[in-house]
């Protein structure tokens, strides 16, 4: 039997006048719901789920007063609002047809096998309270669910049914997901996440890190399950930077160094705003690249010092200076070997200079032999190796003694690992010791063991003397 009560509400301290109806039937409950009372309450279990039927066409509570709702569908008209109280009862409408407005008085559990549809007026909506929607319908959402919905429903979900990350678009990539069953953010009235940063503001979201693409606004439209926001910063209240690279204090190598720059206003705390600041060098040859807002690069193949300056994007102009000292990279580009002296005697030795540029034709300016673990050329020792095995190779030093004539090709070669393999060769010419013949030793009677008279010598001496005298005399005669 149908039971109307009233109930006393106040409006503005105002006494009011309400109907309230309990129902224990399901052909009750159907007139209830077409009648005017706001409130329609179960008295017990009501209903079959195969072949019961409901309408609402007016706003109206049901209130199932810890009873079993079985019906075959229910449908909410458009424009019109059902408020659902289960109250610890179960509702079994396997078919539910939102084309209004479905209030959930309470947290509402649908049977696995039950079906929804959401059009596109319709909306699932939580009372004051958040409430939840759970259960495993399949649920078909061209309209607008604002109600705690339960993974299990989610995943069935189909139409409005959007994931969005929202990303800090900072080097930490702080995210927050934020799902969405409606055709827009507005439309479900939701608002976008913030991120703390000091000195910046959130000016835009954008679907790739640069700012390059699709803009998205609290009225986008939709579309796609996973969707990704990228936060488009902006500097604010910034009046003091500072640039640096990522070798400092040491010398950086020729090739990409990372730049840096960091927040040195007063509270600034040295945040990083390496995405606010643009970086040009002194020498015109340089180039910055651009991998990421904060993922800067200056490349470089000269050696020397570098001056690079960043500038703060915006008003006021805000400028800071950092001078990069550069030296040859580490990925060598050749090698080359020689041998000082080229050309030894036999038993002599001859020590092995190799040296290496890098890809841009700078000097290392060191002997890769002998220096400590070899850390230019990637931790791999160079090996040298002779084409005459009976020379006596000291690998650490380099020095090579040779024994053998001819000449011998000297070979290093050095695994680079991915950067290369290389080798190179030179010759050093091995000749004989040259044979210096004894001088000559100056004999003395001593040495002979004869001893002369010096009266022969004198005797010999008048006699020439005498022929001199004759022939002279026969001279002056003529």
């Amino acid at each position: 039997m149908l039971v109307a009560a009233t109930a006393v509400l106040t409006f503005g301290g105002v006494p009011m006048a309400a109907q309230a109806a309990d129902v224990g039937t399901m052909s009750e409950l159907q007139v209830a719901l077409a009648g005017n009372d706001p409130v329609v309450t179960l008295t017990t279990d009501v209903g079959s789920a195969a072949t019961d039927n409901l309408v609402v066409s007016r706003d109206v509570t049901l209130d199932l007063n810890g009873h079993t709702l079985y019906a075959k569908s229910t449908t909410i008209e458009p424009g019109h609002n059902l408020t659902l109280n289960v109250n610890g009862g179960t509702n079994l409408s396997y078919a539910m047809d939102v084309e209004g407005t479905l209030t959930l008085g309470s947290d509402l559990n649908m049977p696995d096998n039950a079906t929804i549809t959401v059009g596109t007026l319709g909306k699932i909506v939580s009372d004051g309270t958040p409430r939840t929607l759970s259960g495993s319908p399949a649920v078909a959402n061209s309209g607008i669910i604002t109600a705690i919905v339960a993974k299990s429903v989610a995943d069935k979900m189909t139409g409005n049914n959007y994931t969005v990350r929202f990303i800090d678009n900072m080097p930490s990539d702080n995210f927050q997901d934020l799902k969405v069953y409606a055709p827009s953010f507005a439309a479900a009235g939701m608002v976008f996440p913030t991120f703390p940063r000091t000195h910046a503001k959130i000016t835009s979201w954008n679907a790739t890190s640069d700012g390059s693409s699709t803009v998205l606004t609290t009225t986008t439209p939709l579309s796609g399950a996973n969707l990704y926001a990228y936060a488009q910063w902006a500097p604010d209240g910034i009046t003091s930077i500072a640039a640096s690279y990522d070798a400092s204090p040491d010398p950086a190598s020729a090739g990409d160094i990372k730049l840096n720059a960091t927040d040195t206003t007063p509270g600034g705390n040295g945040g990083n705003i390496t995405d606010f600041v643009d970086f040009t060098s002194n020498i015109p040859a340089d180039t910055v690249a651009v991998w990421d807002p904060f993922t800067k690069f200056l490349n470089t193949g000269l050696v020397g010092p570098h001056v690079i300056t960043g500038t703060l994007n915006g008003s006021p102009a805000v400028t800071n200076s950092v001078t990069i000292p550069v030296v040859a990279g580490y990925d060598i580009g050749a090698i080359a070997l020689t041998m000082t002296p080229t050309s030894v005697v036999t038993g002599a030795t001859s020590t092995a200079y190799l040296s290496a540029t890098d890809g841009y034709g700078n000097s290392f300016g060191i002997n890769l032999i002998t220096s400590d673990n070899c850390k230019d050329c990637g931790g791999y020792d160079p090996v040298l190796t002779s084409s005459d095995p009976t020379d006596a190779i000291d690998p650490a030093t380099g020095v090579i003694t040779f024994t053998t004539l001819g000449l011998h090709t000297i070979t290093v070669s050095l695994d680079f690992g991915e950067g290369g393999y290389f080798t190179a060769d030179t010759t050093v010419n091995v000749t004989a010791v040259p044979v210096v013949p004894p001088a000559p030793q100056l004999k003395t009677l001593a040495f002979t063991g004869i001893q002369q008279s010096p009266a022969p010598w004198i005797a010999l001496f008048l006699i020439l003397l005498g022929m001199a005298a004759v022939t002279v005399a026969r001279r002056r005669k003529a």
